[in-house]
C-alpha cells in the first residue's frame, strides 16, 4: 500500500534524528491528545490540554482576534471534544506551556513554533493520525 511506503519513508527520516512514530486516533482530539503523549507520556491529558489552549486564547484575545474574528465562537466550538485543533491552539499551546514546536511532515522541512529561546521542542508529525515521540 503506498501510505505505509510513504510511512516507512517518513519514519526512517525522523530515526536520522532521533525520533520515532507514536500512533494517536485521527478522532479530531488528536493534537492535543499527541502533545499529552509528548508531555506525560500519555494521551489521557488532551482533554485538560484542550481547555488549556481556549483558555489561553480568550485570556490573550488581542493575540488572536486578527486572525479569528469571531473568537468567542471559535473557542466555544473548539472547546468541544472531537473539534480538530490547529495552528492557533498549537500557538496558544506553545506560550502556555512555555514550550516551542516542531511540526515534521514527509516531504517538507519541519514548520518550527518558537517562543522561547531556551525551552524544550515538542516534536510532532502530521499524518493520519499519527504523531512522533
Amino acid at each position: 500500500m503506498i501510505y505505509e511506503k510513504e510511512l516507512r519513508v517518513f519514519q526512517n527520516k525522523l530515526s536520522h534524528v532521533g525520533l520515532c512514530i507514536h500512533s494517536v486516533p485521527a478522532d479530531g482530539n488528536c493534537l492535543f491528545s499527541a502533545v499529552s503523549h509528548q508531555l506525560y507520556s500519555t494521551s489521557e491529558h488532551h482533554s485538560a490540554l484542550r481547555k488549556q489552549a481556549v483558555d489561553f486564547m480568550l485570556d490573550h484575545s488581542e493575540d488572536f482576534k486578527g486572525f479569528i474574528p469571531d473568537l468567542e465562537n471559535y473557542t466555544a466550538r473548539m472547546s468541544t471534544l472531537g473539534i480538530w485543533g490547529s495552528h492557533f491552539e498549537i500557538q496558544a499551546l506553545s506560550r502556555a506551556l512555555g514550550v516551542n514546536f516542531a511540526i515534521h511532515r514527509l516531504n517538507s522541512p519541519p514548520t518550527l513554533i518558537q517562543n522561547f529561546e531556551d525551552s524544550r521542542w515538542v516534536h510532532l508529525s502530521q499524518h493520519l493520525g499519527v504523531t512522533t515521540k
